[in-house]
């Protein structure tokens, strides 16, 4: 899973699809299998049966918050490196809802 997730860091400007591309997305879903499956009997394992459902929903929490956070660290950190194309979008244009239905 760790090759196919480091994988596209390697990636040339101008590769194609199946021969840069393919194979990251190969290697991390052959990788995400086992290991979410390990991780979820790690999980639960030395849990009572009747606890079971909370510790997996436990993990399962665990494991969602811990992507977001990680998400939004790695935003943080680029713009804080002062990235080129953070921030440059130019605002969204605003919606006029009035007189639409369900709008005042």
């Amino acid at each position: 899973m760790t090759a196919g997730c480091g994988l596209p860091a390697t990636l040339p400007a101008d590769g194609g699809y199946l021969t840069t591309v393919l194979p990251g997305v190969v290697l991390g879903a052959a990788g995400m299998g086992p290991g979410f499956a390990v991780g979820a009997i790690a999980a639960t394992s030395e849990v009572v049966p009747a606890e079971q459902g909370a510790a997996a929903a436990l993990r399962s929490s665990s494991t969602q918050v811990g992507a977001a956070v990680g998400v939004a660290l790695l935003g943080v950190l680029d713009a804080a490196a002062g990235h080129p194309a953070a921030g440059t979008r130019p605002p969204l244009a605003p919606v006029h809802l009035a007189g639409r239905p369900g709008c005042p």
